[in-house]
């Protein structure tokens, strides 16, 4: 697309401008190679510690999203997740709420709020906040780069299901450190 074509243009344009850049992920790194040749471009990968929590895995419940909502992903990831996963985890017949945490989130983000979803907004501590929730999803269907929402989930124990997409450039594998599903039904499962 167009605007596509456009950030890609202005991402250059400052790589070329600044005497560094450091991407977080390898698949920046093998995205920039053909691009940017001078050698300016280095890896420093996502690191975050791990966060210990007083609840134990028994004792931790529901779900949690979280995402900025100025970042259309995130508002078609909730959307989807609610229209198509939620209700087959519904019709299992689980006591079960979805907590929507991010900032900025619009009326359609607001309006998916019910008995058992809940849009918090923004949260102040959000290591606090994961500490008792059960597992984090991540149904993203489009968009690139290492996601901080996972990393954040991983580093509080957080089991997480994510999509593919989800997981870009992060080196993790189902079944082994996250759950990865593109399909309702087995997202929903998972």
């Amino acid at each position: 697309s167009t605007e596509a074509e456009n950030m890609k243009k202005l991402e250059l344009a400052c790589i070329e401008r600044c005497d560094a850049t450091v991407v977080v992920s390898e698949s920046e790194i093998l995205s920039l190679k053909d691009l940017v040749t001078d050698g300016r471009v280095f890896y420093c990968p996502l690191i975050m510690e791990p966060q210990s929590s007083e609840c134990s895995p028994k004792a931790r419940r529901d779900l949690v999203f979280v995402g900025g909502f100025k970042h259309s992903p995130n508002v078609d990831a909730i959307t989807y997740f609610v229209k198509h996963v939620m209700p087959l985890i519904r019709k299992k017949g689980h006591d079960i709420k979805l907590f929507v945490v991010g900032a900025a989130a619009p009326p359609e983000v607001k309006n998916l709020e019910c008995d058992d979803i809940i849009v918090m907004g923004h949260v102040q501590n959000l290591n606090k906040f994961l500490s008792d929730k059960r597992v984090s999803v991540t149904p993203l269907r489009f968009g690139a780069g290492v996601k901080g929402k996972i990393a954040s989930a991983m580093s509080a124990g957080l089991p997480t299901v994510a999509t593919s997409t989800a997981i870009d450039g992060m080196g993790l594998s189902n079944n082994k450190n996250i759950l990865i599903s593109d399909d309702p039904e087995n997202f929903a499962e998972h």
